[in-house]
C-alpha cells in the first residue's frame, strides 16, 4: 500500500527536528470538548516505531522499534492505585505532601506543581491519595541517557530501553533502577513486548535479525533468528508473536514452528485483537490479518496516516496528528469515526489506561492527553519539562500513566485518579 507524501515529508522532518516541538496556546488541563468530523489520519513519523500499548494486559500487548529517531512504547499489566508516592519540586526539595527519590542513578524530578508550591487538588497538576495528602500529578526521574521504548513486564516491574546507552533499564514504581542490563551494539532500534510464564519480556535486535527471551535469570534465554529486520511486534493470546517487517511483510511465530508470513505494507504499529487477528498500520490504510483467512485491508481517506494502535473490548483505535484526531475502528472494519482532540496537538502514542479511558502522547503540546470513552472529554497534562517530547506510554504495576521523554532523557509518571 502507499503512504500519502503528506505523510511521509512531516515524517522526515519530524525525524531531524525531532528536538524542536511545537506549542500551543491552550492551557494546561484545559477540557476541550469533542466532536466527530470527517476524516482520519495518522502519526506522521516515518521512522520505524510504535508506542501503541496493549490493553493492560499482557495478552495483546504491542511494541515497536525505538532507535535512535524511532521511539516505542507498549501496553503493561495494570494494578492497584499508587498510595505512597509523590512527586518532588523543580528545585530538588519536595513539594507540598511530596517527597524525593534517588538511588542507583535516579533522581525525583519537578512535578508539575511546580518548583516548591503546594498542587491544588483535585486538578490536572493536582492529585490526592488514599491518604488524603495532595501531591503533584506528575514526577520526573533521572534514569536514562535517551529513553525511548517503556513497558511492564511480567515481573509487574517497568522496564526502559535506553537507547543511547545500548541499555534495558528495570525500575520500581517510585522511579529506583533495580537492573541494567546491556544489549549488543548495534542491536537498536529495538521493539518490547512483556512476556509470558518465564519470559519477562522479548525484544527485538535489529542488527542480528533477532527475536530475545528475556527471563529473571537470563537477558538472552533464547534467541530466535529472523532472517529480516523487526519493525513492531505484538503477543498473541496462545503465546504465538506477530512480527512485522517494514513495508513488506506480516509474520506469525508459534512455538517451535518456522514463521509464517503474509504480504502487507506495515509501517510503526502492530495489536492483537480479542479475536485472534493482528492489525497493523499502512498509512493510509489498515492491514488486519485473520490467520486462516489473510491480509484484508481497511482503506482509509487519502490524507491519513494512521498510527499508534491500540484495543478496547470493542474496537480498534488510532491516532492522527496530521488531523488531530483520535479514531474508533470497528473489528470488522465497517465503522470508521474520528474523534477531535485539539488543534495542533498532534497526538500520537495511543494506550488504554486502567480507568477504562485512551491515554495519548501530545507531541505537538508536549503533553499527555486523556480521552474519556463514555463521555468524549479530553483532559490535558502539561509536563514538568518543556520539549522533552513525550513518547513511550504504558501502565505501570501501579496503575499509573509512564510515560519516556526523549530529548529531556527522563522517564515520567503521572498519577491517574482513583475511580469510583
Amino acid at each position: 500500500m502507499r503512504v500519502h507524501a503528506k505523510g511521509l515529508y512531516i515524517s522526515a522532518v519530524l525525524m531531524v527536528l525531532s528536538a524542536c516541538a511545537g506549542e500551543v496556546s491552550d492551557d494546561s488541563g484545559r477540557k476541550t470538548p469533542v466532536r466527530a468530523s470527517a476524516g482520519a489520519g495518522g502519526d506522521g513519523y516515518m521512522y520505524p516505531s510504535n508506542y501503541s500499548g496493549s490493553t493492560g494486559l499482557p495478552k495483546g500487548g504491542a511494541s515497536g522499534m525505538g532507535g535512535t529517531a524511532g521511539r516505542a512504547g507498549a501496553g503493561g499489566a495494570g494494578g492497584a492505585l499508587l498510595g505512597n508516592s509523590a512527586g518532588s519540586s523543580s528545585s530538588g526539595g519536595t513539594a507540598s505532601g511530596g517527597r524525593a527519590s534517588s538511588d542507583g542513578g535516579s533522581s525525583s524530578k519537578a512535578g508539575a506543581g511546580g518548583a516548591g508550591a503546594a498542587p491544588v487538588c483535585p486538578s490536572p497538576t493536582g492529585v490526592k491519595l488514599s491518604n488524603g495528602t495532595c501531591v503533584n500529578r506528575v514526577t520526573e526521574f533521572d534514569v536514562a541517557r535517551h529513553p525511548t521504548t517503556i513497558i511492564t513486564g511480567s515481573d509487574r516491574k517497568i522496564w526502559v530501553d535506553d537507547d543511547a546507552a545500548n541499555q534495558l533499564i528495570q525500575l520500581d514504581t517510585d522511579g529506583k533502577v533495580l537492573k541494567r542490563v546491556d544489549c549488543d551494539a548495534g542491536s537498536s532500534p529495538r521493539a518490547l513486548i512483556p512476556g509470558t510464564h518465564d519470559a519477562v519480556l522479548w525484544y527485538t535486535d535489529a542488527g542480528t535479525r533477532s527475536l530475545i527471551k528475556m527471563t529473571e535469570s537470563d537477558p538472552k534465554a533464547s534467541v530466535t533468528m529472523l532472517g529480516f529486520v523487526p519493525t513492531a511486534i505484538a503477543l498473541g493470546a496462545n503465546d504465538d508473536i506477530f512480527i512485522s517487517e517494514w513495508g513488506k511483510a506480516i509474520y506469525r511465530l508459534l512455538p517451535n514452528q518456522t514463521p509464517k508470513r503474509w504480504t502487507a505494507s506495515p509501517m510503526d504499529s502492530l495489536v492483537v485483537t480479542p479475536d485472534g487477528n493482528a492489525w497493523a498500520s499502512e498509512g493510509t490504510a489498515l492491514a488486519k490479518l485473520v490467520p486462516a483467512d489473510g491480509v484484508k485491508r481497511v482503506t482509509l481517506a487519502d490524507t491519513s496516516n494512521a498510527a499508534g494502535l491500540t484495543v478496547t473490548s470493542d474496537a480498534l483505535w488510532y491516532s492522527d496528528s496530521l488531523t488531530d484526531q483520535l479514531v474508533r475502528v470497528s473489528f470488522d472494519g465497517q465503522n470508521v469515526q474520528p474523534f477531535n482532540v485539539q488543534t495542533r496537538s498532534a497526538p500520537t502514542r495511543l494506550i488504554l489506561g486502567p480507568d477504562n479511558a485512551l491515554w495519548f502522547v501530545e507531541w505537538s503540546a508536549q503533553k499527555i492527553g486523556r480521552f474519556d470513552l463514555k463521555s468524549g472529554e479530553v483532559t490535558h497534562y502539561s509536563l514538568p519539562t518543556q520539549y522533552g517530547e513525550p513518547s513511550g506510554l504504558t501502565v505501570g504495576p501501579d496503575g499509573n500513566i509512564w510515560f519516556t521523554e526523549v530529548t529531556a532523557n527522563k522517564v515520567g509518571r503521572l498519577i491517574v485518579d482513583a475511580q469510583p
